[in-house]
């Protein structure tokens, strides 16, 4: 038997893959959290599309380790920390 490979095009790409060349994208609003210091963070294992549709409605882009935020489509964030199923890649966030 020859096991099979996850094809390009079904592979699920996340944050931490998103490149500077990518400009703005858009992600899920709860992928953004903050630490028991209220330092922002944005988990890297959330999907990101080139358009807005439906909750991917929160705009981002990457600048150099960190992701751009747009504060616009934030709602309030709590100090939670990261409390992600399946755990997260920490990313730092500068709100803009």
């Amino acid at each position: 038997m020859t096991q099979s490979k996850i094809p390009e095009e079904l592979e699920e790409i996340g944050i931490n893959d998103l490149l500077e060349e990518d400009g703005w994208v858009y992600t899920l609003p709860w992928a953004v959290y903050a630490d028991k210091s209220g330092r922002v963070w944005i988990n890297g294992k959330y999907p990101f599309g080139t358009e807005p549709a439906g909750t991917l409605n929160l705009k981002i882009r990457r600048n150099g380790k960190e992701i751009q935020v747009g504060k616009a489509g934030l709602g309030k964030i709590s100090r939670s920390g990261d409390c992600f199923v399946g755990g997260a890649i920490a990313m730092p966030v500068e709100l803009v």
